[in-house]
């Protein structure tokens, strides 16, 4: 694991501007991962952030 900036759970719901229970049903359904650290999740935001916002991106082109 490198030591770029990793993010808690809360601080990807903060940056995602959602809550907390959706970043965790997103893990849960497997389209978000992260480092598993004890209970703990940690994420990358260029190895795991950015390639779901990608995917969304994809699946929802923006219109505007």
């Amino acid at each position: 694991m490198s030591d770029d900036n990793l993010m808690t759970i809360d601080e990807v719901a903060e940056s995602l501007r959602c809550s907390v229970k959706h970043i965790r049903n997103l893990i849960k359904r497997g389209r978000l991962c992260g480092y598993k650290n004890g209970k703990a999740y940690l994420f990358s935001d260029e190895r795991h952030i950015q390639p779901y916002l990608t995917s969304i991106e994809t699946r929802f082109p923006s219109t505007i």
